[in-house]
């Protein structure tokens, strides 16, 4: 996670190493197999040395959607989620990796690092954001495919940003699109909610994009992977782990497999990849204002059958 404002870098906390063990590598095999995932999307410029690991750590880097894939395959069901057994492990496992994240700050808390007063924050609210500073809501957006769509193979059409991802020595370009409106969005609801990015990508694809297309800091806080919770090869943004009241907190998601877990806190979106005449973003612009009003955002979207 990220915290920033409009004239410093935001201060990262928590990183991911890539672990290339044959293990690691089988499991990313299976995930892409799942995910539907081309070789074609995979490829890299040849290099003789390493390759098939390098194919598969970029694989891993983004969390892509196949531009034909059946969003119906997305089932809340395959998850398993009112399994009571489930659930019991589930919370457990949850219990213990929070266990083991506060014994790790306690660790660092002598260090006069920046990322000092964040940690104690978040050990103080008990979860992953810091303490409200506002009566704002909390507005939590995707960014791949909700806000960009990216990709190691330039596009057909120009891109809207580059940028250089260094893998074992080597510096490779992600090609990214930016959905149209995603600045005029974020301007208008950072005056009404607390933004936080929540992407299921790594940090180090993610973190300096956020860099380039939120510039004037619309978006103070940033989630990455590790903040998300792995079940049965999907990663899950567990909204209950934010630290804020769930009657106050609005995903926009164009994946419902995201918000599983919270899905009446979900407000869906259609997967955006490259259409330069979509305006989803400004569309929907109207009814989070509303919303930013309401009592309880759970209710209005249950009412109003905003999540399918």
């Amino acid at each position: 996670m990220s915290h920033k404002t409009q004239n410093s870098k935001p201060i990262i906390i928590g990183q991911i190493n890539i672990n290339t063990s044959q293990k690691y590598q089988n499991q990313i095999i299976s995930q892409s197999k799942k995910r539907g995932i081309s070789a074609s999307q995979i490829k890299l410029k040849p290099n003789p040395k390493n390759q098939n690991e390098k194919n598969l750590l970029i694989t891993n880097l983004i969390t892509q959607v196949e531009k034909d894939q059946n969003l119906q395959n997305q089932k809340i069901q395959n998850f398993n989620i009112k399994n009571p057994k489930f659930q019991k492990n589930q919370n457990i496992k949850n219990q213990k990796t929070q266990k083991n994240k506060a014994e790790k700050n306690q660790k660092k808390s002598h260090s006069h690092s920046p990322n000092r007063l964040l940690n104690s924050s978040m050990k103080l609210n008990n979860g992953l954001l810091p303490p409200k500073i506002s009566n704002k809501k909390t507005l939590v957006l995707d960014l791949d495919e909700t806000l960009v769509h990216s990709n190691f193979i330039p596009f057909q059409i120009p891109s809207d940003v580059i940028i250089k991802i260094e893998l074992e020595n080597i510096i490779h370009d992600i090609h990214v699109l930016v959905r149209p409106g995603v600045k005029e969005f974020l301007e208008k609801m950072s005056k009404r909610y607390e933004i936080v990015i929540f992407t299921a990508s790594l940090s180090k694809y993610a973190d300096p994009l956020l860099n380039i297309i939120d510039k004037q800091g619309y978006c103070p806080f940033r989630l990455f992977r590790e903040h998300c919770t792995l079940i049965n090869t999907a990663f899950v943004k567990d909204l209950k782990k934010l630290g804020r009241d769930m009657k106050d907190i609005i995903i926009v998601d164009n994946s419902p497999v995201a918000y599983a877990l919270n899905q009446y806190n979900g407000f869906p979106i259609t997967s955006w990849f490259d259409d330069k005449n979509d305006f989803e973003l400004l569309k929907i612009i109207p009814i989070l204002q509303f919303l930013s009003y309401v009592p309880d955002v759970r209710d209005y979207i249950k009412k109003n059958s905003l999540w399918k």
